[in-house]
């Protein structure tokens, strides 16, 4: 006997999730951006550079982000050279009064690292070698705090790279998602969807678009697609643009609404969305193969396919 089956469900039976993903871990900002988004229930991700976990003692840094997610933001937050420029490296030791902003200097605390003049002062540079390393040496650091497996993903610092290098480590490294920022920016990215190349996402809210990417996701239409509101970036942005009243309208409107919004950390998100595609559907049966329990409906009746396992039609 055919059925219809309807598989494109977050836990609840909805098709919409509501996550953050927020860089940096700036500890004074992120425990007040935690006091709205907790007692809303809204979880997500907090991206963060190995070399900051030294500022405090590990235990207030797993009581911090208890029951959120973290990701990798690389080791010293670098820039990665270009493959479109041509750097000039200064054989002389960096002296700030001095130094030519023209030239590249040896960092003399990080090895491997360099110092250069950018837009806001000097900053931190290295080899697409070096970042790659950097990246592995904070995921290593992460992981020793957090767990196994915790850092599953990486967020590129400045949201951006343009090396061939890096590229091959995305290809060959099996990092579970890459997030650099979207031409036209987080504003422009249509529908909800989640990412379609999840080795270059980007969120679709910041501080100064969340009200208004709020109402168009609560009123976005149930198109048969699975959705999401990603809200980035730092959480300093909402102490600076005085932000933090549209990130309570938002916990308001979407917080607290299982039946409404799914909310996860990011790659538990992705992980839904692989096991929903992973599950096999006959006349006869349904098959979970995945180590997450399903939420379908069968001829419009809601119905649990539970993790690795089999339900007759």
């Amino acid at each position: 006997m055919k059925h219809t089956v309807d598989k494109n469900f977050f836990p609840g039976w909805t098709r919409k999730a509501v996550t953050f993903t927020i860089d940096d871990g700036n500890v004074e900002m992120d425990k007040i951006f935690l006091s709205y988004v907790r007692p809303a229930g809204i979880r997500g991700t907090f991206n963060l550079c190995g070399d900051r976990l030294q500022r405090m003692p590990a235990e207030q840094w797993l009581a911090l982000y208890d029951g959120y997610g973290v990701s990798n933001h690389c080791r010293y937050h670098p820039f990665c050279m270009r493959d479109d420029v041509e750097y000039r490296i200064s054989d002389e030791a960096f002296d700030l009064e001095k130094a030519d902003p023209e030239l590249l200097y040896r960092d003399p605390k990080i090895e491997g690292m360099y110092l250069f003049h950018g837009t806001r002062g000097w900053r931190k540079m290295t080899t697409p070698e070096g970042y790659i390393r950097m990246i592995e040496e904070s995921r290593a650091d992460i992981e020793a705090l957090f767990g196994k497996d915790s850092a599953r993903s990486f967020v590129i610092p400045f949201s951006r790279t343009v090396s061939e290098r890096f590229e091959e480590w995305v290809r060959t490294s099996g990092v579970r998602s890459v997030r650099g920022y979207l031409g036209g920016g987080p504003e422009g990215v249509d529908d909800f969807l989640l990412p379609k190349d999840r080795g270059a996402w980007s969120y679709n809210a910041r501080h100064n678009t969340l009200t208004e990417q709020t109402e168009r996701f609560e009123a976005y239409p149930d198109d048969g697609a699975l959705h999401w509101l990603c809200i980035g970036v730092h959480s300093v942005d909402y102490e600076n643009g005085g932000n933090w009243p549209d990130l309570q309208n938002a916990c308001d409107r979407l917080g607290n609404r299982p039946e409404s919004y799914f909310s996860a950390p990011v790659d538990t998100i992705f992980d839904y969305e692989d096991a929903i595609a992973a599950l096999t559907v006959t006349d006869d049966e349904l098959v979970n193969p995945s180590d997450l329990d399903l939420f379908v409906t069968v001829d419009g009746v809601r119905k649990t396919v539970c993790r690795r396992s089999t339900l007759k039609l």
